[in-house]
């Protein structure tokens, strides 16, 4: 296998989330999240793109993995 060949599981842990999607997933506002964008206070980080955020989707299962979701 190349380096550069990727599996499906791969590519879809490389997914990024708007701040509306990750909110729904985790029944929250959308605040919320950017709240924790602002002062580091939530389990996961987003990234930022441009004035965007994004959420990683591998973040998102690793916390539902380990807490169970919501």
């Amino acid at each position: 296998m190349n380096s550069y060949d990727l599996n499906i599981d791969e590519i879809n842990d490389l997914a990024l989330l708007t701040t509306n999607q990750t909110a729904q997933i985790f029944e929250l506002k959308p605040q919320t999240l950017r709240k924790w964008a602002m002062d580091g206070s939530g389990p996961i980080q987003p990234i930022k793109i441009g004035n965007r955020l994004r959420w990683k989707l591998k973040d998102i299962k690793d916390i539902c993995n380990n807490e169970g979701g919501k």
